[in-house]
């Protein structure tokens, strides 16, 4: 994984880039939650419409 890498550049980087470092980083987690959550949603509902038929 790059994380740890990124967040040894943004203790490196001046205060503000730091900061935007740390804002990029969160986001892109919060961006591959979603994904996992929607990812999970589309399969439970296709298991429950093969269930279904």
């Amino acid at each position: 994984m790059l994380l740890p890498v990124v967040l040894a550049d943004a203790h490196q980087l001046p205060t503000e880039h730091g900061w935007v470092g740390l804002f990029a980083i969160f986001a892109g987690l919060a961006l591959a939650v979603v994904a996992l959550i929607r990812r999970r949603r589309t399969t439970l509902g296709r298991r429950r419409r093969l269930a279904d038929e």
